[in-house]
């Protein structure tokens, strides 16, 4: 997780210096009125790491979390220079283990694997700064967002194989929300970003909502998210 953090931020302080070079300055059209918006961004969200929970005791027991980089690719269009609105496309990376039947009572045996899952939505800003600064120079952007997304998990958190050899879970109560694949987030907050020569910018975001798509286990309610944008 740290070295996919790490590596996104070597990647975008090593991509952003050429992209602004290549730029143009029009300084009469800073704001974002009539154009497309494309970012990429990198945020950390806390993921069910599933342990060796104990028979009888619940599925929460013997489980663990950790954070877990989440990548997005967002697209959004501004028909007015105060809204924009988009979608976003990206991944999440996380880990889940496969229990195998016990060798003998009271122990059990499972096998971690790393995978990743399709993350998707929609988003929707509303761009403050121009309600107070009047400039056609400013190189700022100050907003407001909402945005409601999901996942589609590959696995469930708990796998075991059964004594047929076929899957099974530790309890059957379909009433749990880790017995649907599809996981939802959604979140409200504030959003600030510098652009260079009017096209390309950093930006970072504070959200608050539901930013887990393993709330059952471990609930996430807050989130910042970093990236790189360009004004086309």
């Amino acid at each position: 997780m740290k070295q996919s953090v790490l590596f996104t931020a070597i990647a975008i302080s090593l991509l952003f210096p050429v992209a602004v070079q290549g730029t143009g300055t029009d300084s009469a059209a800073y704001s974002v009125k009539g154009r497309w918006v494309i970012n990429a961004s990198v945020s950390l969200y806390r993921t069910c790491i599933s342990g060796f929970p104990i028979l009888g005791l619940g599925m929460r027991e013997g489980l663990t979390t950790e954070q877990h980089a989440n990548f997005r690719a967002a697209f959004s269009y501004a028909p007015t220079c105060h809204l924009e609105v988009g979608l976003f496309v990206g991944f999440q990376h996380y880990r889940y283990v496969v229990f195998q039947m016990p060798i003998q009572p009271g122990f059990n045996y499972g096998e971690y694997h790393h995978t990743a899952a399709p993350t998707f939505g929609a988003n929707v800003k509303f761009q403050l700064l121009p309600l107070f600064v009047k400039s056609a120079t400013c190189r700022w952007d100050l907003y407001l967002f909402a945005q409601y997304g999901g996942s589609v998990l590959p696995h469930f958190e708990i796998e075991l194989t059964d004594e047929n050899g076929g899957r099974g879970y530790l309890y059957q109560d379909v009433s749990h929300p880790y017995f649907n694949r599809y996981r939802q987030e959604y979140g409200v907050g504030v959003g600030v970003g510098y652009y260079f020569k009017n096209k390309v910018g950093l930006f970072g975001e504070l959200a608050a909502g539901n930013f887990s798509f393993f709330p059952y286990f471990s609930d996430s309610n807050v989130n910042f998210r970093f990236g790189i944008a360009g004004k086309f």
